[in-house]
């Protein structure tokens, strides 16, 4: 499935080793604002739209609701990643389809050694203090460059991601974070549905292609 592709993980954050520069809650629950072009050949494409994310590294779990639209065409869907288990599951129109996870979950933190692009600040009277970072995705050919708030919260802010893959192309990606809170109100949007236990569908799927969460 397409959209399977659109969302996801963190896609250039630690995966251990060296000490982190930045951390945000382990648990969190926000949302998403998407646009991504996409070229390959003399074909290109164009998605926007909206995700909302619960994001739990403690158990190595996420679940997103995607409402997107690739070329004008809505495509909605609720997507669980089982890091444990290394599944995906995608569940879209009554059916529900599994793929394999290309790697491990990636953590809640931005590395010391990644490259410190500059520090800004967003408003005028009330000013948002803010940090970017550029790093590259470790599952994929791709660099990221991510925009975080200079407090002890390190909130994300926004980011942009570009890269490229043989099977979609080359690809830009721009995201923003919203309505951001720590920690899982419901942890029942982690369950597996019966109907995806039905499901023997196993491809290894780009998973973290294009967004960042």
């Amino acid at each position: 499935m397409y959209f399977a592709c659109i969302v996801l993980v963190a896609s250039a954050f630690s995966l251990g080793g060296a000490r982190a520069a930045c951390c945000w809650p382990s648990k969190w629950e926000g949302g998403e604002g998407v646009n991504i072009g996409i070229t390959k050949g003399e074909q290109t494409h164009l998605i926007e739209g909206y995700l909302f994310v619960h994001y739990d590294y403690d158990n190595k779990m996420i679940a997103v609701d995607e409402d997107v639209f690739r070329d004008g065409k809505e495509m909605k869907a609720k997507l669980i990643r089982d890091y444990k288990s290394k599944i995906q599951y995608s569940i879209a129109n009554g059916v529900c389809t599994r793929q394999k996870l290309p790697g491990p979950m990636i953590s809640n933190c931005i590395l010391k050694n990644a490259t410190k692009l500059g520090s800004y600040y967003m408003g005028m009277a009330n000013k948002i203090q803010m940090t970017s970072y550029s790093f590259p995705a470790p599952h994929e050919h791709g660099k990221v460059s991510m925009t975080v708030s200079d407090d002890e919260s390190c909130v994300l802010i926004g980011s942009i991601k570009t890269g490229s893959s043989k099977k979609r192309g080359d690809y830009l990606a721009a995201i923003g974070f919203v309505n951001m809170t720590p920690g899982i109100k419901d942890p029942s949007v982690f369950k597996i549905p019966d109907i995806c236990k039905q499901s023997d569908d196993l491809p290894k799927v780009e998973v973290y292609l294009y967004s960042v969460f």
